[in-house]
């Protein structure tokens, strides 16, 4: 088609949590990731492309998960190797590979070895279908009382 375009695979030009965020597939999360409202944290990494072609715009989904997750904490917890980080969002990086200049968590990947321990415990993840599950969310979401 003539247009260039420049894959953004494991994150290597922008973090893929701001990617899947700006695309508007979910909301940036404490393990570093998106929540989706559909899939929770299950899709692990965005797959990013920067392109010069002509694309129609996405706003960004806000449905309260940034929020939880900020006092939520149960992955960080749960995290066997520690590298999901605790406490406030933060601007800075820790190491020289990861992206600065947006405000987040960042894991330490130098302890992340991919268990799925932050899956299993996440409460976005249940894929019941019995309809509670969605109450569930949409009330921690938005209760003060929950964040």
């Amino acid at each position: 088609l003539g247009y260039i375009s420049l894959d953004n695979i494991h994150g290597r030009f922008i973090p893929t949590g701001f990617t899947g965020t700006m695309c508007g597939a979910g909301e940036l999360s404490r393990w570093s990731g998106i929540l989706t409202p559909k899939f929770g944290n299950m899709t692990r990494v965005v797959h990013g492309v920067l392109t010069d072609l002509p694309l129609a715009e996405t706003s960004p989904v806000n449905f309260g998960a940034r929020k939880f997750c900020e006092t939520c904490g149960i992955c960080a917890d749960s995290c066997p190797q520690g590298a999901i980080q605790q406490g406030e969002a933060t601007w800075d990086a820790r190491y020289a590979w990861e992206n600065s200049g947006y405000l987040g968590w960042r894991n330490d990947m130098t302890l992340c070895n991919h268990c799925p321990v932050c899956q299993g415990v996440c409460p976005f993840n249940a894929f019941d279908k019995s309809g509670i599950h969605e109450i569930i969310k949409s009330t921690i979401s938005t209760t003060s009382l929950f964040n």
